[in-house]
């Protein structure tokens, strides 16, 4: 769907306890972290159902979350794909849109904190409510230009990026309109 090539092998471990989970991260892996993709490293690292808490997602689903971090990291290397494509695309793949994230919409519209997709192209912020909500706009981004204009505008928005257009640009390519 995305229009990515595959590139090359992806290893995928799964981690028995916390600590092996944090011995196998190349890098500092969040705590909260139920997975962790390394696409310029073809790695996937997954906390096992053991040990991950009961308000976790199932283990394909995160690993459907982790592989499209991995195409499209892997789509953009050796520069990185903005923050927003990466967590919009990884959750509407994912399959983990759904009434909290319209909760955390409807929050970000009622107290005024929504922010432009030309601010979240700078990343995303740091504190975790203003983050929550940031992951929820670039999800809801991404379904809506899925379901409105398929998935080969999303594929072409995604091409367009990765060799370096401007986003506003891209998003006319990949649409035809100016958004």
């Amino acid at each position: 769907d995305l229009k990515v090539p595959l590139g090359g092998m992806t290893h995928i471990y799964l981690a028995e306890s916390d600590t092996q989970f944090r011995e196998l991260q190349p890098g500092r892996a969040p705590t909260w972290a139920e997975g962790v993709a390394y696409p310029s490293l073809g790695l996937v690292l997954l906390r096992s159902p053991g040990i991950r808490t009961g308000t976790s997602k199932p283990l394909e689903q995160v690993l459907r979350h982790e592989l499209v971090h991995i195409l499209l990291g892997r789509a953009f290397l050796p520069t990185q794909p903005p923050s927003w494509l990466q967590e919009g695309l990884a959750q509407v793949w994912a399959d983990e849109v759904g009434p909290e994230t319209t909760h955390t919409l409807s929050q970000g519209l009622a107290t005024g904190s929504l922010m432009s997709l030309s601010g979240l192209s700078r990343g995303f912020p740091a504190d975790p409510v203003r983050a929550r909500l940031a992951y929820a706009q670039s999800a809801d981004f991404i379904g809506w230009l899925r379901e409105e204009y398929g998935t080969e505008a999303v594929g072409e928005l995604i091409r367009q990026l990765s060799n370096g257009a401007e986003i506003e640009g891209a998003i006319h390519s990949a649409t035809g309109d100016f958004i």
